[in-house]
Formats: C-alpha cells, structure tokens, sequence
C-alpha cells in the first residue's frame, strides 16, 4: 500500500525556520494521508532534504510528525509535539539527503506534517558559511530546507510482523485505556486468547470483540500485573501462524 506524496521531481517545497531578532518562525509542510494509517503496520518513510543557499544556520529539533488530527497554531510559536521521524543538523547545500526511518502506526493517523518540533525547548543552532552577498542583519537569520521526495509505504507482512504493544493501563484518564487485537489483511480467524499467571484465560480478543479493558470474562476489573498472550491466526493456505508474548497492565 502506497502513500506516496506529489512532492518529488523537480517540484520541491521549501521550509523556513527564522531567527529575527527575539522572533522565532517557523512554517510547516502539511499534507492528508490517502487513508489512515492502520493500527499495527509498519510503515517505511522517505523523505530528501537540502539546506538552501543563504541559509545561516541549521537546526536541530526537525523531523516528521504523523497524527490522527492536524496539528497546528495560529501564532508565530512553533509545534512542541514530539515527531516520530528526527533529524539533527542537515548541513549540505549542494546535495540532497535521504532522511529515512520505519515507524509502527498507533491507528488512524491521518495527517503527516514536516518541520520544526521544540518538544524539548528551542532548537539548537549550527552556523553554517553564510553567502557573502546576503543582506540580513548578523543577529538575525535562517535556515531554509527544501523538501523532496517524500513518500510512505506499508511494509508489513507476515514474515515482518511489528512487535505487539506490552502494556497499557485502563484508568480511566483517557491515555493508553484499553488493549486492542493486532489484525493484519493478509491473516484470517485473528484471536488472542489472554491468560492470568497462573494459566486461567481471563479474555479472548477476535474481530467481534477486539478491545480488552483490562476485565474478566465477567466483566471485572483485573488487578495490575503481567498477562501472558497467544495471538493465533491462518494466512490465505490455511497455514496457522502463533505468536506468544506478555501484557502489563496498569492501573
């Protein structure tokens, strides 16, 4: 599955983080999946980067940021999220460079955005040999980066599964609350049976009833601990395929 992006070839986008006086700007590359990103995949992204010309600075602090809603503001500060692609310090003005990385989809992430993310403060700054004829001020400047290529593809297959997650804590607090079945379209009867320490089966997951929230077949809160899985499915020949691992919950 493909989701390959309109920005390659000659039609490059261009991204300016500046530095005007105390002023901190930043602009960001957004663009809307073809689908959502589905829960479990891995996925491979691509993208090139090249730090333009009269550029006085590389940054640090920029990457790729895949979310389920878009993310933005309507002032001049920048995006704290945390991206899920990061790269430091893209300092080549004459050559693209290939930024890539795999990352394994939470579920419905539906934009991606590229650009600055001060999720751990400013950014640092690197000086780069700035061209002689430029005209700003010396305690102002930029860096400039130029996008191309960007793409993502799902590369999951049942030969290069993702590791499941192993913990989530149903609390209530609306973070991490609940367990969800891994299910993949190349697998049939998906279904993990779920099993206390000492070997009772306390749920079962299948595409009707997907979504533990930490519960007994009876409907009662379990107690924190560790839970033991079996994730049993059959590829298209019929063949079954077995994966066994652990869960911790947390209240």
């Amino acid at each position: 599955m493909g989701y390959q992006q309109p920005f390659h070839g000659n039609a490059y986008c261009g991204l300016g983080f500046y530095a005007m006086s105390s002023t901190l700007v930043s602009e960001y590359l957004q663009t809307e999946l073809i689908e959502p990103l589905r829960a479990y995949h891995s996925y491979s992204f691509t993208m090139y980067v090249n730090l333009a010309d009269h550029s006085v600075y590389s940054i640090s602090n920029f990457g790729a940021l895949f979310s389920r809603d878009r993310s933005y503001r309507n002032d001049y500060n920048t995006l704290d999220n945390r991206p899920n692609v990061l790269t430091d310090f893209v300092t080549d003005t004459a050559n693209w460079v290939k930024i890539s990385a795999y990352y394994t989809a939470s579920g419905g992430e539906k934009y991606l955005t590229i650009g600055r993310f001060d999720y751990q403060g400013a950014p640092n700054l690197m000086a780069v040999v700035p061209d002689t004829n430029i005209a700003a001020p010396l305690n102002d400047g930029w860096a400039y980066y130029l996008i191309d290529s960007v793409s993502l593809y799902d590369v999951t297959s049942q030969n290069n599964l993702p590791e499941f997650p192993n913990i989530f804590s149903p609390n209530g607090d609306g973070v991490n609350d609940f367990y969800l079945l891994p299910m993949f379209d190349f697998f049939a009867n998906q279904k993990m049976l779920i099993f206390n320490r000492w070997g009772v089966e306390v749920s079962t997951l299948n595409s009707q009833n997907s979504v533990w929230y930490g519960k007994s077949k009876n409907g009662e809160p379990l107690s924190e601990g560790v839970y033991y899985y079996i994730y049993v499915a059959k590829d298209k020949e019929g063949k079954e395929f077995i994966r066994k691992g652990n869960i911790q919950l947390v209240r």
